[in-house]
């Protein structure tokens, strides 16, 4: 037997649960966040209670979107976009001045060319405002930790973004 294989057999063991173990999202617990998420089991309820666990304050919106609070009294919108298997993570930050204007774009397109992980844009409908988003994919299934720490990855990219490109103090 291949010693790759004996390995992984002694860490499931130790470990007390398999790498696809199923985790029913009527009962996630703590002691689950190194758990598998499968497939049908991503849901919004799932989530929100994956970050409860996590010891962060969540609420739902009319329109069945989670609302998480992150360290530095961030808010971010998390979204599950069940037909494209992805949970979008958004958060908002305000301009100073309204209306869309060329130092706006010139930052987003500078911060899109060189941080990885965060997409940046103005939506259309609201040029006051920058939106900041990630998606994490999850066919088949997904590790619930890593969507956890997928949010305090991204608020901490979007921060160190902004800090280090917003010279023009455009950002509020």
């Amino acid at each position: 037997m291949n010693r790759k294989f004996l390995l992984g057999a002694l860490l499931i063991c130790a470990c007390g649960q398999t790498l696809a173990g199923e985790l029913p999202s009527e009962t996630l617990e703590s002691s689950h966040i190194s758990a598998q998420i499968l497939e049908k089991d991503v849901s919004v309820s799932t989530i929100q209670q994956l970050f409860k666990n996590a010891f962060m304050k969540t609420s739902l919106d009319s329109d069945g979107d989670l609302w998480v609070e992150v360290e530095n009294n961030f808010k971010v919108m998390i979204h599950v976009d069940s037909s494209r298997k992805l949970i979008q993570y958004r958060l908002a930050f305000g301009f100073k001045k309204a209306g869309l204007d060329t130092k706006k774009l010139i930052l987003v397109n500078k911060m899109n060319d060189n941080v990885i992980m965060a997409r940046f844009s103005i939506p259309e409908s609201n040029s006051s405002t920058l939106v900041v988003d990630y998606f994490l994919p999850f066919e088949e299934a997904i590790p619930s930790f890593q969507i956890v720490s997928a949010i305090r990855l991204l608020t901490g990219v979007s921060t160190r973004a902004l800090r280090n490109y917003d010279k023009e103090d455009l950002l509020k």
